[in-house]
């Protein structure tokens, strides 16, 4: 039943839903600004409310993908483990979509969602960081990687070497992986700040 389930939260994780919402605007976010189809670029490319909506939506699926397998699997004792597993399937589903031919999103919101349910204060305290260093710098990307990389600290720090520490050390690597383009524009300042285009909405 869990191997059903991790298939599952791996294609739960992996609705493509910021695509879908620029569709409905008549928009392929994947041919405007950076091509992503997470949170940000839709935020940018098409307005405030498509943005907040994809980002609302990719975090739900973290979310979702763990309380539905819990509901089906009738909250084990172990659940704890399980959910972490479910919680990674749900990620790499969203970053690596096969309903997009294996490309996706950066992992930001729906990390997000997976960690407020299995460490929820260390979750919000993640999500401080980000809106901390977003506040000085206006890089979405250089948040995202130092808030990601306080998420493997803190939860490491606050469980131990437990399931949901070895989860957020492996989110780590595939945000940092999946930002290694973001990495280099950082790197030799040639990363755009936020700004956001005209709203559409």
């Amino acid at each position: 039943m869990l191997v059903l389930l991790t298939l599952f939260s791996f294609l739960f994780g992996a609705i493509p839903f910021g695509l879908v919402i620029s569709k409905m605007y008549g928009v392929d976010v994947r041919n405007q600004g950076s091509g992503n189809i997470g949170a940000t670029n839709v935020y940018r490319t098409i307005g405030k409310l498509a943005g907040i909506s994809t980002f609302l939506l990719d975090l739900s699926k973290g979310v979702l993908a763990i309380e539905i397998s819990r509901y089906v699997l009738s909250s084990p004792a172990n659940f704890s483990e399980s959910a972490a597993v479910l919680g990674l399937a749900a990620i790499l589903g969203h970053c690596f979509s096969p309903m997009l031919g294996g490309k996706g999103g950066k992992g930001i919101a729906t990390s997000f969602g997976v960690f407020l349910y299995l460490a929820p204060a260390v979750s919000i305290v993640t999500f401080l960081i980000f809106v901390a260093v977003f506040y000085f710098s206006r890089y979405v990307s250089l948040s995202s990687l130092v808030s990601t990389f306080s998420l493997s600290l803190l939860l490491f720090f606050s469980y131990g070497l437990s399931p949901v520490t070895f989860a957020g050390l492996f989110t780590t690597v595939v945000v940092f992986l999946r930002h290694r383009e973001n990495i280099k524009r950082l790197w030799i300042g040639k990363e755009n700040r936020f700004a956001r285009a005209q709203s559409r909405t």
